[in-house]
């Protein structure tokens, strides 16, 4: 049977906040599926793949443009639904944004989710006009918006406006916190201890899953950070060559120190979450 999407984006004035507040998305699916978050093997980049009860896909950065992330996710997805509810570009950097180019060409994408900020490299212009041209409505968002689908829900925290303009455009990465299936989880991007900073006493941090910062650099993940968030599972998008030192044995420090499970793609492969009754189970593939 012929699927029918709809994408219902609805914004509200937002009462205390200098913006709106991104309130809704709607897709017609009947689906029974519990939370699932896949953090997809693509090399040194960031790439996952939320789907929410219902069946909702949202993705969270697509890695660099040879990380093969379109067989990822057909591995997830399959080859005969090739449809993305959201994507999201969390910061205008190659590793997070390269795979975007392929996904556009093989999925059928409802919208993207971006921050305005842009980079001033031919890879990044040579995107920008072919999402252009793809008529994918962008929606700009930034701390504050919110996104709700069902019994799910997703904050925007960072970037703030005393970030946004930063000429580190690590600083400018959308920071995200999902509250879905009894769980929470928090996703980073690439921010660094500044933002981490920024955001330990404006919010409830406290998350079970933790996409940890920056593919494990050591200007992430701090120890008060960790400390606070407190998660039963982190995970660490890296890939097996990276001339980083990535993830830096400093951070692997904090995050044992804590006593947190820790999963790493160059050493698990694609990492992929189920959450059923609040708990949490792992596979690898």
């Amino acid at each position: 049977m012929k699927k029918f999407y709809s994408l219902i984006l609805l914004f509200l004035a937002a009462v205390a906040l200098d913006g709106f507040l991104w309130a809704g998305i709607i897709r017609d699916l009947k689906v029974h599926t519990p939370l699932t978050i896949d953090y997809l093997n693509i090399g040194q980049g960031d790439a996952q793949l939320v789907t929410l009860p219902g069946g909702v896909r949202i993705m969270i950065d697509a890695g660099p443009p040879q990380g093969r992330v379109t067989d990822k996710l057909d591995q997830v997805i399959g080859k005969t639904d090739g449809y993305i509810d959201l994507a999201v570009i969390t910061h205008p950097e190659l590793d997070h944004f390269g795979g975007y180019v392929e996904v556009i060409k093989r999925y059928r994408v409802g919208a993207f989710l971006m921050t305005g900020r842009e980079k001033d490299t031919a890879e990044w212009k040579s995107f920008a006009e072919q999402l252009r041209k793809s008529n994918i409505p962008i929606v700009l968002v930034r701390e504050g918006d919110m996104i709700d689908y069902g019994k799910s829900h997703i904050d925007v925290l960072s970037p703030g406006s005393e970030f946004f303009d930063s000429a580190a455009l690590n600083d400018t990465g959308v920071v995200m916190e999902l509250k879905s299936a009894g769980i929470k989880a928090l996703f980073t991007a690439d921010t660094g201890q500044n933002i981490e900073d920024y955001l330990l006493p404006k919010y409830d941090l406290d998350a079970d899953i933790l996409k940890v910062g920056h593919h494990g650099s050591r200007f992430s993940s701090s120890e008060e950070f960790l400390k606070e968030v407190t998660p039963a599972v982190a995970v660490i998008q890296v890939g097996k060559k990276n001339t980083y030192g990535h993830p830096t044995p400093e951070t692997l420090a904090r995050l044992k120190a804590i006593g947190v499970r820790v999963y790493r793609n160059d050493l698990d492969g694609t990492v992929e979450l189920t959450v059923r009754d609040g708990n949490i189970y792992q596979s690898s593939f």
